[in-house]
């Protein structure tokens, strides 16, 4: 991604794509966030070593479902580039993104399992919870993240990141991809 400024007139052939148009309120929304922090420099440093994974929620966006009433980033997880690990504990993530106070999506635990049927039992009471409800309840939906705790040999560990949606939200983004498909297909006939 090229960042510029208002006056520079090179990237104007871009600026009837969609992407594009994304792309740069998704920099403006990271911008917005860099203004605020005090320690920049501490936060370049960590970013050579990590990656922060999060949503963007744009209020304009064709490519959304949802429109929300402002352009901003949610983040969710910490990737460290040199680690065997699926990302960092969701506290430590939590504590990162408190210290530079960046959003981050509401965390919850679930409880602990003590086995695998357990397990099973409350993601599809979660399921079930998250399925029925409305967006205007619970937007999209929510992250679950696997958490293995006190592993004797590796310690506590990230198993995994998924993403559960609302049928309402999923049926929304059906439509919306239907639509978008009906339309391009209508103007290639023309």
């Amino acid at each position: 991604m090229i960042i510029t400024n208002d006056l520079d007139q090179s990237l104007n052939k871009y600026s009837s794509n969609t992407h594009y148009d994304t792309c740069l309120e998704l920099c403006k929304c990271w911008f917005d966030l860099l203004s605020n922090i005090q320690d920049v420099e501490e936060l370049k440093t960590l970013l050579q070593e990590h990656t922060f994974v999060g949503t963007v929620l744009l209020n304009e966006s064709s490519n959304q479902a949802i429109k929300y009433d402002q352009n901003m980033l949610i983040f969710n997880a910490i990737v460290k580039h040199t680690s065997h690990r699926v990302c960092l504990l969701p506290e430590q993530s939590s504590e990162i993104f408190e210290r530079y106070s960046l959003p981050m999506a509401p965390t919850s635990s679930l409880g602990t399992c003590k086995d695998y049927d357990e397990l099973c039992d409350t993601l599809y009471v979660n399921y079930c919870d998250v399925s029925v409800s409305t967006i205007e309840l619970k937007n999209e939906g929510y992250n679950i993240i696997l958490v293995k705790r006190k592993d004797e040999v590796v310690g506590d560990r990230v198993l995994s990141i998924s993403k559960t949606e609302s049928i309402q939200f999923q049926l929304i983004k059906e439509m919306q991809e239907s639509l978008r498909s009906f339309f391009v297909k209508f103007n290639e006939k023309e």
